[in-house]
């Protein structure tokens, strides 16, 4: 689907009052750009793979294009080595 189909789709479920109310992370000023970004590197270092970060994104995030992920590289996790001792590193099929 493109963007606008999926907006259209979505439209009034995800308010951004409605979100603030349910992730309080939204109050702090926490974009949707930002979680989407920790989702991003917590698969990348979560799970074992070959794929580079941007092809990676593509893939997790829905792009048409491998190029659009490249912004969403910014973000820094923690507590990703805790994860992977408790869970082990999970194998991502390509």
């Amino acid at each position: 689907m493109t963007n606008e189909e999926i907006h259209k789709k979505m439209a009034g479920l995800f308010t951004k009052a409605t979100l603030r109310q349910v992730l309080p992370m939204l109050r702090e000023g926490c974009t949707w750009h930002t979680l989407r970004s920790m989702y991003l590197q917590y698969v990348n270092l979560v799970y074992t793979h070959t794929m580079a970060i941007n092809r990676l994104g593509k893939l997790c995030l829905g792009h048409f294009d491998e190029n659009e992920s490249v912004r969403y590289l910014s973000t820094r996790v923690d507590g990703v080595d805790e994860m992977r001792g408790r869970f082990g590193a999970l194998d991502l099929a390509a």
